[in-house]
C-alpha cells in the first residue's frame, strides 16, 4: 500500500453556503465514491460484522423480551400472591438471561464500533484535507487514537445513562396529564437529538485532535457555535433513518412469512447508514473547523450559514 499523497482538496468545504445541510450530505457521498476500495474494506471487515452483531442481538433478545413483558402482565392480574411470586421469579430468571445475552454481544459490538468510527473518521478527514487515505493510514489512526476515543466513548455512555434516568424521572413526575406528557416527549426528543449531535461531534474531535473526555465535548460544543441548527438536522435525519431500519427489522421478526433475504438486506442497509453517519459527522466537523479557522484570521462569514 503506497503512502498517502497530498493533493488538492477533492471539494470545497461549504461552511458559508446557505444550504449547508444538503452540501454536507452530498460531500460525504462524494468522499465515499472517491475512496471506494478503502471504504469497502472498512465495511466488509468492520461495519457489516458490527451491523450483523447488532441486529443478531435484536433477533435473539426480541422473543425473550416479549416473554418477560407477557409474564409481567400476567403477574399483575394473578389472583393469589403465591402465583404472582412464582411468575415474578421466572421473570427475574429471564431478565438475568437477557442481561447475559446483551453482555455477550456488547463487548464485540463496542470494539467493532470503536474501530469503525476511528478508521472512517480519519479516512474522511484526510480526504477533506486533499489527501488520499488508505488502509495503512486507517490502521495507524486506530493505533494512535484508540485510547482517546475509548475514554470519550465512556463519557458519552455515562451521559446517555444519566439522560435516560432523568427523562424517566421527569415522565414519572408528569403523571397522567396528557398535555404535559406530550410536551415532555417533544422536548425530550429535541434535547436528545441535540445531545446526540454534540456527543457524536465529540467522538470525531477525540479522533482528529489530541483531546478526550469532557474536553473533547467542550471543544465540540464550541465548534458547533453558529451551526447548531445544521448539526441538529443532520443528527435528526440520521437517527430517523436508523430508527426506520430498526422498525423494519422488528416488523420482519414479527412476520413469519418474511424471508432471510429481507433481513440480510436490512443488515446491509444498516451498515451503510452507520458508515455514512461517520462520514457525515466528519465532513461537518471539517466545515466547522475551517469556518472557525478562517474566522480567527478575520474572514467575514456574513449571515448565510445556519
Amino acid at each position: 500500500m503506497s503512502e498517502t499523497t497530498t493533493e488538492q482538496p477533492e471539494f470545497d468545504l461549504h461552511e458559508t453556503r446557505p444550504l449547508c445541510i444538503i452540501y454536507t450530505f452530498t460531500d460525504s457521498i462524494k468522499i465515499l465514491f472517491r475512496n471506494p476500495k478503502l471504504f469497502i474494506c472498512i465495511s466488509i471487515f468492520i461495519i457489516f460484522p458490527l451491523s450483523l452483531l447488532i441486529l443478531s442481538l435484536a433477533l435473539y433478545s426480541h422473543p425473550l423480551q416479549d416473554q418477560i413483558h407477557h409474564l409481567q402482565a400476567i403477574a399483575q392480574f394473578s389472583t393469589t400472591r403465591f402465583e404472582a411470586g412464582h411468575i415474578l421469579k421466572q421473570v427475574r430468571v429471564d431478565s438475568v438471561t437477557l442481561l447475559w445475552i446483551k453482555a455477550l454481544f456488547w463487548i464485540p459490538c463496542y470494539v467493532l464500533s470503536l474501530l469503525a468510527m476511528i478508521s472512517a473518521v480519519n479516512s474522511t478527514a484526510l480526504s477533506c484535507a486533499g489527501k488520499r487515505p488508505n488502509l495503512q493510514t486507517a490502521v495507524t489512526a486506530v493505533r494512535l487514537t484508540w485510547k482517546r476515543s475509548l475514554v470519550t466513548s465512556i463519557c458519552v455512555f455515562v451521559i446517555m445513562v444519566v439522560y435516560v434516568h432523568l427523562t424517566n424521572a421527569v415522565m414519572d413526575c408528569v403523571g397522567w396529564n396528557a398535555r404535559a406528557k406530550w410536551l415532555t416527549v417533544v422536548l425530550g426528543v429535541v434535547l436528545e437529538v441535540e445531545l446526540m449531535a454534540v456527543l457524536s461531534f465529540a467522538m470525531v474531535v477525540s479522533v482528529l485532535e489530541e483531546l478526550f473526555g469532557w474536553e473533547a465535548m467542550s471543544v465540540g460544543w464550541r465548534l458547533m457555535e453558529g451551526r447548531r441548527l445544521c448539526g441538529w438536522v443532520l443528527a435528526g435525519f440520521l437517527i430517523l433513518v436508523s430508527c426506520g431500519i430498526g422498525w423494519g427489522f422488528r416488523v420482519t421478526m414479527d412476520d413469519q412469512e418474511e424471508t432471510m433475504v429481507v433481513m440480510m438486506g436490512l443488515i446491509g442497509l444498516f451498515g451503510l447508514i452507520v458508515l455514512w453517519s461517520y462520514v457525515v459527522y466528519t465532513v461537518f466537523y471539517c466545515e466547522c473547523r475551517s469556518r472557525i479557522t478562517k474566522h480567527a484570521k478575520g474572514v467575514d462569514y456574513g449571515s448565510s450559514s445556519l
